[in-house]
């Protein structure tokens, strides 16, 4: 399983700035710097299934866990917290 730190480092390195360049040339990533985005629909088809796919790891964290880490509540695990207490 792997940990919310290391997921949150694939989705900038592999999603994020993969499919928005010009933002990690905006973070002073000078890799990015001779890209831009691919507003095709095959580049909006491939960022739309990176991120299904990115989605899929994203569930194998444990929300108790980012509790203990972080001191925040996964919506819906804290009475209290998100649309119950509106």
């Amino acid at each position: 399983m792997q940990t919310f730190n290391s997921l949150s480092e694939q989705f900038f390195s592999q999603i994020y700035f993969r499919f928005s360049p010009t933002a990690g040339t905006s973070a002073g990533l000078h890799q990015y710097d001779s890209k831009l985005e691919d507003y095709s629909a095959e580049g909006v088809a491939a960022e739309v299934a990176a991120l299904h796919q990115f989605e899929t790891k994203l569930e194998t964290i444990d929300p108790s866990a980012l509790a203990r880490t972080f001191g925040v509540a996964w919506p819906g695990s804290n009475p209290g917290m998100g649309e119950e207490s509106r």
